[in-house]
């Protein structure tokens, strides 16, 4: 059984406005972060260097997990409006 989607579009698409921002957002500065730590990674050679790149990794592995996450999110939303742009169409014509 499918579940019924109702929500105001224009509430949606102001949503969905401002994810995508910003997913941009954080994009472009996380790969400014990386550039930073592969360049930071080429001169550092010191015992805390090895504690520190597995944190890194992990906390690269979460932001991962988590911008997949955000992107789904993206789609689900952007296909709902969808869904509703075209139920609201057919409501307007069997009017």
């Amino acid at each position: 059984m499918s579940k019924q989607i109702s929500f105001k579009i224009e509430d949606a698409e102001e949503l969905l406005t401002q994810l995508q921002q910003l997913n941009e957002i954080i994009q472009q500065d996380w790969s400014k972060v990386l550039n930073h730590w592969n360049n930071l990674e080429q001169t550092w050679h010191d015992e805390s260097y090895n504690d520190f790149r597995a944190n890194f990794n992990k906390l690269a592995a979460i932001y991962n997990d988590e911008q997949t996450k955000l992107e789904e999110y993206i789609v689900n939303i952007k296909e709902n409006i969808e869904v509703e742009s075209k139920l609201k169409q057919l409501g307007t014509l069997n009017k």
